[in-house]
């Protein structure tokens, strides 16, 4: 019998969630708190050029260098300068540096596009590109705080590492020093700290690019990139140049304003070679877009080294307190009789008020849509029965469309199977010394593909319709490449006899049967797409509707399934009054993919709120972890006949079952437990938005997601993130068995992050950061009062409650 691969797959899916029962553990594993960092290098746009990315020591920063054993990444520039560098670890201080690449004879092969004044007097065209020399360099250093960040490579980042070193003491650069050293850099040259990491990449050589940067309203960037090229002059000739102290006042504390406009004025000469070159193409641009955004530099306000610091502290106490606040907002919304628990109830008592019947109608209407595609596939099959076909189908062979037309169903599907199949049986019978041994074998192959398209569909059953596709989008499609069934089987069937007594009659003292089936299922690739699958009640007062999506995608799955059973009875020879009756039957099957994603997300509209679900199972098995099952019983009967109507029986049953994730077998055929190197790797997430009370003044909306991934072993991490109306958390924690660390709970939003743990003593403790920096302690110490201990500064404190 042919077993279902998807009912395998949700199996080996559940057995994700479950606890391993091995002591080993595993902590080598690529962490899922992982960035991607992308950006352009332009001093100007540098090609072939080598990105180096590592820990921001205080080495590597001093010496703007990268030491071996601190590199993280590295990747090259392509023609346009742009690089792109994955697996960065995340909310981690990085340094880039860029440096020159050689060939195989150790010549320099990377080069910078002519941008600035000096190489044009040299002879260069604007937008030349040119060999650069050995000891170029430019650097930038950052703290990725999101999956994907963009950090240019320009000599304003450089000049931003230079700010950073020069207010470093740590060994380890803190997050909070890169803050502030963006924030001097950008208060210096009247840019702005929030986007100073993204500015500078446009090729100003590049008239298209300046054109497309206008348009989309970021002339700023051009002008940045302006600015960047007359600082990265200076750097050509001295790497050590520092554009800040060049501008400070003779007293060396503070940017004098007159010195700052020196320099913004030197994107004068820059500015009249860009629009030289518009001209020449014959672009359309306002030609004095860059000069106004120039003078609103030199309008912007410069404050002290001391006021952009104190600013910093400032922003850090009410990011924390801001965090606190909603934290308690969510926490008081959640309780009983607040808004959102209540907002909640009202939804659930929605759902509780609906027919009872409304749920098995919905499984009815289901299994009739399933056996209606059933019916199909068979009619698709020319070798398969269609006797226990319940529906009757209508076949396009023009158009190769299957239809089905009832009261109570109606499909439309279209596609072909294409089948391989071929059995072959085999027979014996023979008469040895009257033992009787008959046996039968048989192989069978099949081979099937298929690109299926479900047109659209509606099933029916009393208060329920189910229904899917429309005249704009089918209703989804069933994709299937290189589904493989063979199977092979035995059976054996052995009997002996005495001799002739009492006439005809023959006294029978033994008998056995055996048989084995051997099942080897495999499945290169399956997807299945069903689209805007919609079920409404009908006939009810609180009408309920559902709109959702299904995606289902596994690769390289098999299936081992082997079943054997042994049937024996004995007679005793000399007294054919007592005998014994054993049966025992084995099976084992064994499940294994290479990956399978399932994907659901749907809403559910109720008379008080819609709300919105999806659920997200992907499994990741690159090592071929293997589900297994086994089972075996044993049943033995025995007994006596003691007179002509007097009988003593006797019976007993054995059984024993196993199952679990394993990497395979050893040499005495026992299943070997997960490990440290191999073991399933997945995630599972869900998530539910909605707006509560739709119909009132003061709607509620709310949303919480969870994510459960095991990057290792014994590991698993969690992270949430719960919305409630304009108050966003996020909440992470990582359950490590083998860690001497206390479990924590990790909760942020966009600008702070609260630390939350069990001390020796059994009390909340904790902290709250901004950037790196410790802002504020959590204490417990009283029972159920919980305080949050701000840091002012000076040795100046505030105290407050967080629950």
């Amino acid at each position: 019998m042919k077993k279902t691969l998807l009912a395998s797959a949700i199996v080996a899916s559940l057995a994700l969630t479950g606890c391993s029962d091995s002591d080993s553990a595993g902590s080598s594993s690529v962490s899922s708190s992982n960035a991607t960092v992308s950006g352009t290098a332009n001093k100007g746009i540098v090609k072939n050029g080598q990105v180096t990315l590592c820990e921001a020591s205080k080495a590597n920063l001093d010496n703007q260098t990268c030491a071996d054993e601190d590199i993280i990444k590295q990747g090259r520039t392509n023609d346009l300068g742009r690089f792109n560098l994955s697996d960065i670890p995340k909310d981690e201080p990085v340094l880039m540096v860029l440096s020159p690449l050689k060939d195989e004879d150790s010549n320099i092969i990377t080069q910078m596009k002519c941008d600035y004044q000096a190489c044009l007097d040299d002879g260069k065209e604007f937008g030349e590109f040119f060999k650069v020399q050995d000891s170029f360099k430019l650097t930038a250093v950052l703290s990725p705080n999101a999956d994907a960040v963009t950090a240019n490579i320009t000599p304003i980042s450089d000049t931003i590492t230079k700010r950073v070193k020069n207010l470093n003491q740590l060994e380890k650069v803190d997050i909070s020093t890169i803050d502030a050293g963006e924030k001097l850099v950008a208060n210096a040259l009247g840019l702005s700290a929030e986007t100073i990491r993204e500015k500078g990449g446009v090729d100003i050589t590049d008239p298209q690019q300046v054109k497309r940067a206008v348009d989309e309203g970021d002339s700023e960037d051009v002008f940045i990139s302006q600015l960047s090229a007359v600082i990265g002059e200076e750097l050509l000739k001295d790497s050590a140049y520092d554009v800040i102290e060049t501008i400070k006042e003779d007293n060396g504390l503070n940017v004098s304003k007159s010195k700052r406009d020196e320099i913004l004025d030197k994107t004068t000469a820059i500015n009249k070679k860009v629009t030289e070159k518009i001209k020449e193409e014959d672009i359309d641009l306002d030609e004095t877009v860059f000069e106004k955004v120039k003078e609103e530099k030199k309008e912007e306000e410069i404050k002290s080294d001391n006021e952009v610091v104190d600013s910093i502290e400032s922003d850090s106490l009410v990011a924390a307190k801001s965090l606190v606040t909603k934290i308690r907002t969510v926490l008081d919304a959640s309780q009983e009789g607040g808004k959102l628990s209540l907002a909640f109830n009202n939804f659930e008592n929605d759902l509780s008020q609906l027919d009872p019947l409304v749920e098995d109608n919905t499984n009815e209407a289901t299994e009739r849509l399933l056996d209606g595609l059933l019916a199909v596939v068979k009619e698709m099959d020319p070798n398969a029965s269609n006797d226990l076909s319940k529906y009757e189908v209508a076949v396009d062979e023009t158009t190769q469309t299957y239809t089905i037309k009832t009261d109570n169903l109606e499909l439309i599907v279209r596609g072909t199977l294409d089948i391989n199949y071929d059995r072959q049986e085999n027979t014996c019978t023979s008469d040895i010394d009257q033992q009787e041994v008959s046996c039968e074998s048989w192989t069978e192959n099949e081979t099937i593909n298929s690109n299926i398209t479900i047109v659209s569909f509606r099933s029916k059953a009393p208060d329920v319709i189910l229904s899917g596709g429309s005249d704009e989008e089918d209703a989804g499609r069933v994709v299937v490449q290189d589904l493989n069934f063979r199977s092979e089987g035995n059976y054996q069937d052995g009997t002996s006899f005495t001799g002739v007594q009492d006439g005809d009659w023959q006294e029978l003292t033994g008998q056995e049967h055996t048989s084995s089936t051997s099942e080897d299922n495999s499945l290169r690739d399956i997807k299945v797409v069903l689209n805007n699958v919609r079920l409404s009640t009908a006939g009810l007062e609180d009408n309920v509707k559902f709109v959702g999506n299904i995606t289902l995608d596994a690769s390289d799955v098999r299936e081992n399934v082997d079943e054997n059973s042994l049937g024996q009875f004995e007679a005793d020879a000399d007294d054919s009054s007592i005998y014994e009756d054993e049966y025992q039957s084995q099976k084992e099957s064994e499940f294994t993919a290479a990956a399978i994603n399932t994907i659901f997300d749907g809403r559910l509209e109720t008379p008080t709120a819609t709300l919105s679900a999806e659920l997200a199972v992907e499994l990741n098995n690159p090592n071929g972890i293997v589900y297994f099952e086994q089972t075996s019983e044993i049943w033995r009967d025995w007994g006596e006949k003691l007179d002509v109507n007097e009988y003593a029986y006797s019976n007993s049953q054995s059984s024993d079952s196993d199952s679990g994730l394993s990497t395979g077998m050893d040499n005495d055929g026992n299943y070997i437990a997960e490990d440290r190197n191999n073991y399933l790797r997945g995630s599972i997430t869900a998530s539910l938005s909605t707006v509560l009370d739709k119909d009132k003044d003061q709607q509620q909306e709310a949303r919480l997601s969870a994510t459960v991934t095991r990057p290792s072993l014994l590991r698993y991490d969690v992270s949430s993130e719960i919305k409630y109306n304009e108050n966003e958390l996020d909440l992470t924690t990582l359950i490590d068995p083998e860690s001497d660390e206390p479990t924590a709970i990790e909760i942020t939003d966009d600008n702070a992050t609260m630390t939350l743990y069990d001390n020796e003593e059994g009390q909340t403790a904790g902290e709250i950061t901004v950037k790196g920096k410790t802002v504020a302690k959590i204490e417990e110490p009283k029972n159920d009062v919980i305080l949050v201990n701000y840091a002012l500064g000076n040795d100046k404190f505030e105290l407050n409650t967080l629950f």
